[in-house]
């Protein structure tokens, strides 16, 4: 007979933590992208690669919202809020680095 595996708590996965992390991996593969094609292209890609780059500034801005909420809520699990913060942090990290070398 095979053992069965009970959970006694109310806690469940936070929407906004999977929200948060959801946007956060679409926003870093857009910057990844992004930032590749630009590479590839010696820095002539255009205004072309400019509104994916901004809509994953602000994809990132909303998954860092969404982390903040999510690891707020009470009686949830932590792991995908802060998945997701630490992902739309990196990103936003590298939106700056990326600003403050002038690419």
């Amino acid at each position: 007979m095979s053992k069965r595996k009970y959970k006694f708590t109310r806690k469940r996965q936070s929407q906004a933590g999977i929200a948060s992390t959801a946007a956060g991996v679409a926003a870093l593969l857009c910057v990844a992208s992004v930032t590749a094609i630009a590479y590839l292209e010696s820095g002539a890609a255009g205004k072309i690669i400019a509104i994916p780059g901004f809509l994953a500034l602000l994809l990132s801005l909303l998954g860092f919202v969404k982390g903040i909420k999510g690891i707020r809520e009470e009686d949830t699990y932590r792991l995908f809020p802060w998945l997701g913060f630490i992902l739309n942090i990196l990103v936003l990290t590298i939106f700056g680095w990326i600003y403050t070398m002038g690419w």
